[in-house]
């Protein structure tokens, strides 16, 4: 009996090993252990299949992995020699242990939400084997006193882009590593401009160096030595220098981007000819006969102070402090003179329950597309793109709701995409067809009321998003370009960039950047845990104050993330944001939309408004009068309003747990509270006992200014940034 046992558990032990490669009972072991904490984790994934093994590959892109890794017992996997955990949302630190891997030699884990000091601790004495390093989109930083890179001498290949680092350190320490060929460091903060050493010039491999939005200062000559680059990416820095002269030694160069600086020279054909218009936008060079305009006239980044004069301005004098304190004082918020106004009410009710009938409708979209499991192909390397076929068109596409689009095109080449920071990098309609799959449904993201958006990651590991804008269809290709180009060029903080765009057919295609944190909805109202229509643990909600009847549970808060702090800080963004659009362009730019579906978070939560400028690209040739666009910019101020008030109450802006007589509307109830003295019932009993309750209170209130029936009693947006300034938290108290 025991022998027979005995020789089950061999069998068992023998078709295990067949089935899961070449990975040993102990290696098998060590995996369990190492993602012990991570939810979506599968052994037999990992290592099982068509010849895959767990001894010197592991190879887990794109799992949905979740949860933190236990490093130190990863290490014990002597024999790795490629780690790749990219594009899925790993959490935690990057662990010492990682780094004395003796045998590890490609290390990816880009695109998670890892954090903390990243301290490079290699063992003292040895050298380190690693040869490339991506740990781009994360949330990590830099400690200069800790930085030390002198082992790792065979490192040839390291992307950093995308976090937070800000060190005057790393760049140097990079430059000095006599095997590197590819450095990328985009939307860091570096400092001045490094030096490379003297040797660099004789046999230096660095041949694709990316430092735009890097805050980088001083003279590009100091990079003078790197006679290999191929590629240099300098855009939206603070470089000065001459031009051509400091540029003479680059005689590699394929492409060069120095958009966004302060050089000085002019401009010849051949610079145009060999590197595009696009890539000296906003240099400080100038050619008027080759369509290049100065600096003065045409600047490809908002000048430093701009931004912050435009988005930040103090509240106008016609609005003090007191007005947000007193929703019923001699500022216009009397109830008689609220009650009054009957067919501007009218109006506030229809737009109201045009808001109500997009929320609806997302969470609906969002029920069906939360258990969806992301197709997201991803585009070649830096050094090259593998061109898909080329395809005969034209070319339909069916969406997830059942929806249909076409894109009206015979050849697949005909349709370029263009990218207003990378117009060097030569991509069309055959390259997106790849990307998305043939714009799959897997790869379908979202569907909003101007159309599908989908998922994609193009050359450079750059994550986007790409709207189709079904609604544009009739707009004119001439007229379309021009205002896609303006909207490319409007440039803030907490406006989701657009990067770009292709025009196949009659469908217009925009490109965003993709942020990893999805939308304000989600956080809000979707998270943690339970999805729309799925089954809920009682342990995960917490009940409201019943008020005239209302009895609807909220969510449990996510952790930290969305504390009063935070969404105090998202208010603040959206309204700077907004501010911007209405008092900083000009001519003045409204949203038309806005709604806490179309407020996207990046890493650090914070917010960025999607799609400003589409009501403008949708009405063109009505440029409308003064007052229309005073009425428009006072709609957008309503929708901020609410906004506001689904991140104090944490309430839907609508739904069927409102009492009767409200419609299902926030704003309806939230007023009526106010109006009766019990403005304190409708805030978020989540937060209630972790800030004092008179900030929220006030935030309330300017919610209650906001949503005034009368456009003309609505705050301007700049007025709504400096009295949300005026009620900011402190941190250590939120």
């Amino acid at each position: 009996m025991e022998s027979a046992g005995c020789g089950n558990f061999l069998l068992i032990f023998f078709l295990s090993c067949i089935f899961l490669g070449r990975a040993t009972a102990e290696e098998l072991d060590v995996l369990l252990d190492a993602f012990h904490s991570v939810t979506g984790f599968n052994v037999t994934e990992a290592c099982g299949g068509s010849g895959a093994s767990c001894d010197s590959v592991l190879n887990l892109t794109s799992r949905n992995l979740r949860g933190s890794v236990n490093w130190r017992k990863l290490a014990e996997l002597t024999s790795l020699q490629t780690l790749d955990l990219s594009n899925n949302f790993l959490s935690g630190h990057i662990g010492a242990d990682l780094w004395t891997m003796q045998s590890l030699r490609n290390l990816n884990l880009a695109s998670n939400q890892f954090g903390g000091h990243l301290t490079f601790d290699w063992r003292q004495g040895s050298i380190s084997a690693l040869e490339t390093i991506n740990l781009s989109n994360n949330r990590l930083s830099i400690y200069d006193a800790a930085l030390d890179l002198s082992g790792f001498k065979n490192l040839r290949v390291v992307d950093l882009s995308g976090n937070r680092i800000a060190s005057n350190k790393l760049l140097a320490c990079l430059l000095n590593l006599t095997a590197i060929a590819n450095i990328s460091l985009t939307g860091s903060s570096l400092g001045s401009i490094a030096r490379p050493p003297l040797w660099s010039q004789f046999f230096y491999p660095l041949q694709h160096l990316d430092l735009s939005s890097s805050h980088l200062t001083g003279s590009v000559s100091n990079l003078a030595n790197i006679t290999s680059l191929q590629y240099l990416d300098l855009s939206n820095n603070n470089l000065t220098g001459d031009f051509p002269g400091d540029f003479r030694n680059f005689f590699n160069l394929q492409f060069l981007n120095i958009s966004g600086n302060a050089f000085r020279g002019t401009l010849k054909e051949e610079n145009i000819t060999k590197f595009g218009r696009f890539a000296f936008l906003g240099s400080g060079l100038c050619n008027a006969s080759l369509r290049v305009p100065c600096a003065s006239t045409a600047k490809a980044k908002t000048p430093p102070g701009a931004v912050a004069n435009a988005s930040t301005a103090a509240p106008s004098p016609s609005v003090s402090n007191s007005a947000a304190r007193l929703p019923y004082s001699s500022h216009g918020l009397t109830k008689p003179a609220i009650a009054g106004i009957s067919s501007a009410a009218a109006v506030v009710v229809i737009f109201a329950a045009a808001i109500a009938g997009a929320a609806l409708y997302v969470r609906r979209r969002r029920a069906h597309l939360a258990a969806k499991e992301w197709v997201v192909p991803k585009s070649p390397g830096p050094f090259g793109i593998e061109r898909p076929v080329v395809e005969s068109g034209p070319f339909s596409f069916e969406t997830d709701a059942g929806s249909e689009w076409v894109a009206d095109i015979k050849d697949s080449t005909s349709a370029p995409v263009v990218l207003f920071e990378k117009p060097l990098l030569s991509l069309t309609f055959t390259d997106l067809l790849a990307l998305t799959s043939h714009f799959s449904k897997e790869s379908q993201m979202a569907e909003g009321h101007n159309g599908p958006v989908y998922r994609a990651v193009l050359p450079g590991d750059v994550h986007v998003a790409i709207k189709v804008l079904e609604q544009a269809k009739e707009v004119d290709v001439e007229d379309a370009t021009s205002k896609l180009h303006a909207l490319g060029r409007l440039k803030h903080p907490n406006i989701l960039p657009l990067l770009g765009y292709c025009i196949a057919g009659k469908e217009k295609l925009l490109i965003y950047e993709f942020m990893h944190n999805g939308d304000l909805h989600q956080w809000l109202h979707e998270l943690p845990g339970v999805q729309p229509g799925g089954d809920t643990d009682s342990a995960m909600w917490e009940p409201a104050e019943a008020e005239d009847d209302m009895e609807a549970p909220l969510p449990r808060l996510s952790g930290e993330r969305m504390g009063w702090f935070t969404r105090h800080k998202i208010a603040l963004g959206i309204a700077r944001a907004l501010a911007f659009l209405h008092h900083g362009c000009f001519p003045p730019i409204t949203h038309g939309g806005l709604s806490s579906c179309n407020v996207l978070l990046d890493d650090r939560f914070e917010p960025h408004v999607a799609e400003a400028g589409i009501k403008d690209l949708l009405n063109t040739g009505h440029s409308g009068s003064i007052r229309e666009a005073e009425e428009s910019s006072k709609n957008d101020v309503y929708g901020f309003g609410v906004v506001l008030l689904e991140l104090v109450t944490g309430r839907m802006a609508s739904g069927d747990e409102f009492p009767d007589g409200f419609a299902g509307d926030l704003v309806g109830w939230v007023r009526h509270l106010i109006k009766e003295k019990q403005g304190d019932s409708v805030l978020d009993p989540r937060l209630v006992n972790t800030v004092p309750v008179n900030l929220m209170l006030e935030t309330l209130r300017i919610g209650y200014l906001c949503t005034a029936e009368s456009p003309s009693k609505r705050p301007s947006m700049q007025q709504v940034v400096g009295l949300l300034k005026d009620v900011q938290p402190d941190r250590a108290n939120s």
